[in-house]
């Protein structure tokens, strides 16, 4: 008890530690933020370029298997992350999650703690896949995508809906579905028809049946793709909102137990002093 001070500075000690880490994961997302907003970019323009040579293949694109509605079941997908450290984002989406979908539908979680937090809400994952790094290359979703395709083209799924946390900024991040199969025509149709054709008459080999299959299947990877680089966008954003909110939040704990610490030492010493005080009285009056 008379040294019930040293408690609180062993307790600054740690918090501080945690300061510089929360401080370190901050500095890690933001760059990576930068890195991905970059990387999107490039994206943006190779999709381009795909619906350019899909736009100039014209009306045959829009008979593709891919385009056509299947039997079977809905396929969800959950896009989410292998850690937390994002506030509240992951409930956010999970909350989306449950409200727009079915139970009997069939679920695909990408990241694992989509899936722990899934079966704290009774449900569980027909499919998992662990979620890509702090920054996805193309390589990394092709399982994926090979599944989903295949699936589809069998006839097994109906329809495959993405759900994810989409970037409006920083700070804000929505959970959002986006329908990946079947191709909406309309939407496909919005988006190449901006698209400026290609000039002259290009030749294709070996055909053009098999590189319409090859480009349909790579412009659905990569719109895969883009989301996935969407979803980490958001995750890491919201992952430098918190870091920071956690790193001013332990600067306020350190200044409160500091003064605790102060207020406490000085007591024990005031009380140390006082003691020695009526000691020295006790001993002059012997």
């Amino acid at each position: 008890m008379a040294k019930r001070y040293i408690v609180f500075k062993r307790q600054v000690s740690e918090i501080e530690d945690i300061e510089e880490m929360a401080k370190a994961l901050e500095k890690i997302a933001a760059a990576n933020v930068h890195y991905l907003n970059i990387t999107s970019q490039k994206m943006k323009e190779y999709d381009k370029e795909i619906k350019r040579i899909l736009c100039n293949l014209g009306t045959r694109t829009l008979f593709h298997p891919l385009f056509r509605q299947k039997r079977g079941k809905k396929l969800n997908v959950l896009l989410t992350s292998e850690k937390g450290l994002c506030g509240s984002l992951l409930n956010k989406l999970l909350d989306f999650f449950d409200l727009k979908t079915k139970k009997e539908d069939k679920v695909l979680v990408i990241g694992k703690k989509g899936e722990e937090l899934l079966r704290e809400r009774g449900r569980k994952a027909d499919y998992f896949f662990p979620a890509q790094k702090e920054i996805p290359q193309k390589e990394d979703i092709k399982r994926i995508e090979k599944l989903v395709i295949s699936q589809f083209l069998a006839g097994r799924l109906s329809e495959v809906v993405i759900f994810y946390p989409s970037f409006e900024s920083l700070a804000v991040q929505n959970p959002s579905a986006f329908t990946l199969l079947p191709i909406e025509e309309r939407k496909f149709r919005e988006e190449t028809g901006k698209i400026k054709e290609i000039e002259g008459l290009p030749i294709y080999e070996p055909n053009k049946k098999q590189i319409l299959d090859y480009l349909i299947k790579e412009y659905l990877g990569l719109v895969l793709y883009q989301i996935i680089l969407e979803a980490k966008l958001s995750e890491l954003s919201a992952r430098t909102v918190a870091m920071e909110e956690a790193g001013e939040n332990a600067q306020k704990l350190i200044k409160e137990i500091t003064l605790k610490y102060f207020r406490e030492k000085r007591e024990q010493a005031t009380k140390s002093i006082n003691d020695l005080y009526s000691h020295h009285r006790v001993f002059q009056t012997i």
